[in-house]
């Protein structure tokens, strides 16, 4: 801790940074809140109740923190979140945050991969035994990180239910205009009852709360993407397509619910089909660490189950694993894993498959896809795959790495300019493609020059032009008095208006009957 005029106070770990905050600021003795936000944050408007972290990095760029990483691990959710990452991925979102020093949760939710999840409940909750044990220890309670989770209303220690919002008032005891702590009565009103969120005593809830009791206190190793790659290799196989039904009625099973729009419900986060698919395949570009614990739960009780039972496992043998290849593709997995791409990518753009393709196998929009795909290409093909000898195989592979590259350094969408030919070769090579076309079109069933038109404007006009004699006779132009729609002839009431007249008298008469006047 760097000396300052205002520093951080002890607090238990695990609290949130806006209970750091709100006791310097009763500690200091500010009349007003905007001095300390100035004094820890430099600027008046530091988001520090739903923060993952961009106020921490504030903090430690105004040097009331030597190390923001530490602090944002045990006094916010970014050791929650960052605990689902692979460690590369994890510092670079730290970098991101460092540089650009976000100041609001919107951009933070879009480096995890989850713009529509809730990164924290909207009202403050808190157990009243911790607050008992915080006062007893601290002088001082405090709002806790593993209580504002979505999902969580029970005290993963105490399995007490958590309070939130006041029943008198209505409102919540901390926000960011309300600088609270956690306190038996309502500061507001003076009242003692409080909401609370019945939930059932299911196996799953009580598992759960474990896990996020375990990742919170910083032992969250086992939600690491290859960690967890591991558990569910070992407790679904290697082969999940067939078992995500039996991984879903498990899961609804172990929370005791009817469908996963209302386990949903219960986590406090989404959770589909595709989602648990692509989980236990290692193919979920996100970052959910609600859900994946979720699937950690049954992956461990499955585990378990055949431990009890003393049953070997019999998978046919892995002859793919125990291949010696002679080349390796650790970069491009590592380059992929950084950018938030599922490294089973890896296997795919050795193959030579096309971005297309990719992008609707995984699910990944093609922007994006080629965006990321364009940060992973910013190293050398050499580095991205090491191959031990150079043979047939590995200038396979670099080959189609290449061509990825290169079709990445070209423009997004390539316009099919139509060019002409003036050679006398060229033209009759354009004559025998253009007539394929035309042909094509009619089987699609083309009937007119009009809809070729709105097909393929071009290729009418070069028809027209150039080969004329066989496009009149595959598609005859049609008279104007024969066409149908805009331009035809008028007709019906129209001309017999035309062909009368009034005559001096007033009277309706044929124009061709009515002799002219000779005077």
């Amino acid at each position: 801790m760097k000396s300052s005029a205002m520093c951080i106070p002890a607090t238990p770990r695990g609290v949130t940074l806006f209970s750091i905050t709100v006791a310097a600021h009763m500690l200091s003795g500010n009349g007003l809140k905007i001095s300390t936000l100035l004094q820890f944050f430099g600027r008046a408007d530091a988001n520090i109740v739903s923060c993952l972290g961009a106020s921490a990095c504030l903090a430690e760029s105004m040097g009331i923190v030597e190390d923001a990483k530490d602090l944002m691990c045990h006094a916010g959710l970014f050791g929650f979140y960052a605990s689902a990452m692979s460690e590369a991925r994890a510092e670079a979102w730290l970098t991101e945050m460092r540089s650009k020093a976000f100041d609001g949760p919107k951009p933070q939710q879009f480096i995890t991969g989850m713009p529509q999840q809730k990164l924290v409940k909207r009202d403050m909750y808190c157990c009243r035994l911790c607050m008992q044990d915080d006062e007893a220890q601290f002088g001082l309670a405090f709002w806790h990180t593993v209580h504002q989770i979505p999902g969580i209303y029970h005290c993963p220690t105490h399995r007490e239910q958590l309070l939130g919002a006041c029943l008198g008032c209505g409102r919540s005891q901390g926000s960011e205009r309300e600088w609270n702590l956690p306190a038996s009565s309502c500061p507001h009103c003076g009242s003692r009852g409080f909401a609370a969120v019945p939930h059932s005593g299911s196996l799953g809830y009580a598992r759960h709360l474990s896990l996020v009791q375990q990742v919170c206190n910083g032992d969250g190793e086992f939600l690491r993407p290859a960690a967890r790659a591991n558990l569910f290799t070992n407790a679904f196989g290697r082969d999940a397509d067939c078992n995500v039904k039996v991984i879903t009625h498990r899961l609804l099973g172990m929370w005791e619910c009817t469908s996963l729009e209302e386990l949903s419900a219960a986590l406090g986060t989404k959770i589909t089909s595709r989602f648990i698919d692509k989980a236990v395949r290692g193919a979920h570009t996100g970052v959910n660490p609600i859900a994946q614990l979720a699937l950690v739960a049954v992956a461990e009780t499955m585990i378990d189950a055949q431990r009890r039972q003393d049953t070997e496992t019999c998978r046919p043998v892995d002859v793919m694993s125990q291949t010696a290849f002679t080349y390796s593709l650790a970069g491009l997995e590592a380059a992929l894993e950084v950018s938030g791409l599922p490294v089973a990518l890896a296997d795919k753009l050795s193959r030579g498959f096309s971005l297309t393709k990719m992008s609707a196998d995984e699910g990944i929009p093609y922007p994006r896809l080629r965006r990321q795909l364009g940060r992973v290409f910013e190293r050398s093909i050499d580095e991205l795959i090491v191959a031990a000898n150079d043979d047939a195989v590995a200038q396979a592979l670099k080959g189609n790495l290449q061509a990825v590259a290169n079709k990445l350094c070209g423009p997004l969408r390539r316009n099919n300019v139509f060019r002409r030919r003036d050679s006398a070769e060229g033209l009759e090579e354009l004559r025998i493609m253009n007539r394929s076309k035309v042909e094509r079109y009619l089987e699609q069933g083309v009937r007119t020059r009009k809809q070729l038109h709105y097909k393929n404007s071009d290729l009418g006009d070069w028809c027209r032009q150039f080969d004329s004699e066989w496009f009149q006779a595959v598609l005859p132009a049609i008279p104007q008095s024969e066409r149908r729609g805009v331009g035809r002839r008028k007709g019906g009431r129209n001309l017999v208006t035309r062909s009368v007249r009034r005559n001096s008298e007033g009277k309706l008469v044929d124009k061709c009957s009515d002799p002219p006047n000779l005077e």
